[in-house]
Order: C-alpha cells, then structure tokens, then sequence
C-alpha cells in the first residue's frame, strides 16, 4: 500500500513541477506562446479547487470516490495534453490535470489517516513528503530528456500506465476506508474554494504580466 500511495504523489509532483522543461518544447510546437502561462496557472487554480469538493467526498463517502475519480481525471488530462494540436485543447488538458492532482492528494491523506495505525502514521506522511522530492530533482532532466530525444507528447503519455499499477494496489485498502464524518453538506465550502482559486489565479497571471512589462519599464 506504501507503494502505491508514493508511487501516485510522484507521479502528480511530477507534472506539477518536472514538465517545467518541456513546456518550452511543447509551446514552440503547438504555437501557443499567449497561453504559455495558463499551463502553470491552470493545474494550480484546478487542484486548489479540486482539494475542497474532494474533502467533501471523503467526508461523505471515503476515499474512494476522491483517488479513483482523481486517477481517471488525471489519466484523462494526460492524454488531452499528450493528444493537443494546438494550445487551447492542452491548457484543457493541465485543467482537468489539476482536477485529479488534487482529487488523488486529499484521498491519499484520507487514507493515510485511516488505515495505517496511530505510531505508523507520521512516518508514512513524512514519506508522502518525501514523495515530492525526487520529481523535484531529476523530473526536470528526465522531462527535458524526452522533450528533446522523442516527443513532448511522450512526456504526458508515458505516465498514463503507471497510474494504473498504483490504484490497483490501492483498491483494497480504498474499498475498507470509509466516511471521515457524516456531515451535513456545506455548499459555501465550495464556493469559498472557488473564490481562492480565482484569486490565486489572477495574483499568478499579475505577477507574469508585470514580468513581461519590466524590459519595457527598463528600457
């Protein structure tokens, strides 16, 4: 189970930090230099949003709605990406990206939480962690490496069977997990999750802006 629940946060580090390099690649070949930085802005306003309504779920019915839903939207969004002919269908792509990334995160804490017993606990979620480092370190080789020597596209389409081991490692211990609470529904939560994603959205696409506007404030 340990495995699985590393194996899935690498892989979600991975496209949230290491494809950085290949997105130069991806842009110059799809055309889409003035949607350069929604592939960035896009999977963090999307998972910021996806954490909220997967806390719900996990709240209500367990895990698993959370790590399956966000595996199969995570799948989805690689392909849509890996698949692109032109920029708008890849940004589309990074959004539902984002979706899963935060779907799987939540679930995975969930189930941490659920399964593993109280002196085994911390040492699994300083594993989770951990989990985010080696992506941090080596994807953006590994992801410019492919870039260059295949394909952009291989850098999307190359995750897609390794989220399949994981999740089936992982069903048994989802299919014991069950509700966090049994709570009432709370729709503001969702509506406050949205506003923040909003929000960090334009302070993300701000700061780009005056990046692009101070050679010219220079000059």
């Amino acid at each position: 189970m340990t495995f699985g629940v590393l194996s899935l946060v690498s892989l979600v580090a991975f496209e949230a930090m290491a494809v950085a390099t290949a997105m130069p690649v991806a842009v110059r070949a799809l055309d889409g230099l003035s949607l350069y930085a929604w592939s960035f802005t896009g999977f963090l306003v999307t998972t910021l949003f996806a954490t909220a309504v997967a806390g719900q779920l996990c709240d209500r019915y367990g895990p698993l709605p959370a790590v399956a839903g966000g595996v199969g939207l995570f799948a989805v969004g690689l392909a849509l990406a890996g698949a692109a002919g032109s920029m708008a269908p890849f940004v589309t792509g990074r959004l539902v990206q984002g979706l899963g990334a935060g779907a799987i995160l939540v679930g995975l804490y969930v189930l941490v939480g659920q399964v593993y017993p109280d002196e085994f606990r911390p040492r699994v979620f300083s594993y989770v962690s951990a989990a985010w480092v080696l992506p941090a370190v080596i994807g953006p080789l590994v992801a410019g490496t492919v870039a260059e020597q295949l394909s952009w596209r291989w850098v999307f389409y190359g995750l897609l069977p390794l989220v399949v081991v994981p999740l089936a490692l992982l069903s048994r211990p989802l299919a014991r997990a069950g509700p966090v609470a049994m709570v009432e529904r709370r729709p503001g939560r969702v509506r406050h999750a949205a506003a923040l994603a909003v929000g960090a959205a334009l302070l993300q696409l701000g700061g780009q802006q005056l990046e692009q506007q101070r050679p010219l404030l220079g000059a």
